[in-house]
């Protein structure tokens, strides 16, 4: 599976340099098992406020209908890594949704 720039555009210029580093990078690229829907959501979820914001230019949060929508989605999949993630790190997927909430316009909890 090739990566998705679109939806993890800044993975490209991070270096890895631990093992954990190496195992979460694999899980992006190349998920096995629960990682495989975990990175699909993910990819989904930011893929959508990057389509948005390629079309109308703007942030999804400006948008009062789909904005709150996509929030509570991120939201919940902020509870989602409280399961399995198998290779998956937590910390990075966190830090990944309360990036892309607060990119688009959104007071991260």
């Amino acid at each position: 599976m090739a990566p998705n720039p679109a939806a993890f555009s800044e993975v490209g210029d991070t270096i890895v340099t631990t093992p954990w580093q190496r195992e979460h990078w694999l899980a992006l690229y190349e998920p096995q098992g629960v990682e495989a829907g975990i990175v699909g959501l993910l990819r989904a979820w930011a893929g959508y406020a990057d389509n948005y914001r390629e079309t109308y230019d703007r942030p999804l949060g400006d948008h009062l209908a789909l904005g709150p929508p996509w929030e509570a989605t991120g939201l919940q999949l902020l509870r989602l890594l409280d399961g399995n993630l198998g290779r998956l790190d937590y910390a990075e997927l966190e830090s990944f949704i309360l990036e892309r909430l607060a990119a688009e316009g959104f007071t991260a909890p």
